[in-house]
């Protein structure tokens, strides 16, 4: 079976071409498109099996990370999004596509995707880091266990690179926040050297609330990460991969082939969902 993938490129966006090998490695088809060509309906998004929107800048950050890429997608793109989201496709938002992802009020989201009431209202934002420096730095991350999200199957924590200077996840409400927690929504957490999830600095480089680094919604097929998995796609990149065993992770090791970074996992998990639909 063929896995086609659609990747959004254009406007200040610029992890394109990364995320495009690891979906590549991973057995995909891939279309990187420019966002004025899907506007202008030279491509659809029916066409595709999933959807990624990569890291980057795009518009420069004005207003706020991901603000104006997510009112052009609501404007243009709206209702292809949501039967994309009814066809039970996957879509992956990494960095400035987390921060759009969050824009565009499809995470968190808590309830099946039904109809267009559950749509397009933003209940949480990416704010400036704690700091307001922008930061680029590896961090452990644990994922939420039990969890539903098809992209971390398998995988019970990963050390990635973070660089933003808006990934600080603000919910505003403590209700919220544990509404959150109680359905999983907050599949990745910055933790520790002892893994445990921490508000610290550096090992939550922005002072997310509930140490939040990704969030998925009830379907699980919707993932929004501040960290790069695209940036480990190959063992080499991590720092110290010739002597720090405590950067590769063995329950990846089941998932990903040799050579691959643990980045990949959750490229070959996305993949094989769709492959067994």
């Amino acid at each position: 079976m063929t896995v086609k993938t659609l990747i959004i490129s254009g406007f200040g966006i610029n992890s394109e071409k990364e995320l495009s090998w690891c979906f590549k490695r991973a057995g995909s088809e891939v279309t990187i498109v420019h966002l004025g060509d899907l506007i202008a309906k030279k491509f659809f998004l029916k066409d595709f099996d999933m959807l990624a929107f990569p890291g980057g800048f795009s518009y420069g950050d004005h207003l706020s990370a991901g603000k104006i890429l997510a009112n052009k997608i609501k404007i243009h793109l709206g209702h292809q999004l949501i039967d994309f989201l009814k066809n039970k496709k996957p879509i992956i938002g990494i960095c400035n596509g987390f921060q759009t992802l969050v824009k565009l009020g499809l995470l968190p989201q808590k309830e099946q995707h039904q109809d267009e009431t559950f749509f397009f209202k933003q209940d949480v934002t990416l704010s400036h880091n704690d700091n307001l420096k922008f930061e680029n730095r590896w961090v452990r991350l644990k994922i939420n266990q039990p969890n539903h999200c098809i992209w971390t199957q398998g995988m019970e924590s990963i050390y990635l690179p973070v660089r933003h200077g808006e990934g600080k996840l603000v919910v505003g409400d403590e209700k919220k926040l544990i509404d959150i927690q109680k359905n999983n929504l907050d599949v990745l957490k910055y933790v520790d050297d002892e893994g445990l999830a921490t508000k610290i600095y550096p090992h939550n480089p922005n002072g997310s609330e509930g140490a939040i680094a990704g969030l998925t919604d009830a379907s699980g097929l919707v993932l929004g990460l501040m960290p790069h998995p695209e940036a480990f796609r190959w063992r080499k990149n991590a720092p110290g991969w010739k002597t720090r065993k405590d950067v590769f992770n063995e329950d990846i090791k089941n998932i990903i082939r040799d050579e691959d970074g643990d980045g990949m996992a959750f490229f070959y998990n996305a993949v094989n969902y769709v492959r067994g639909r």
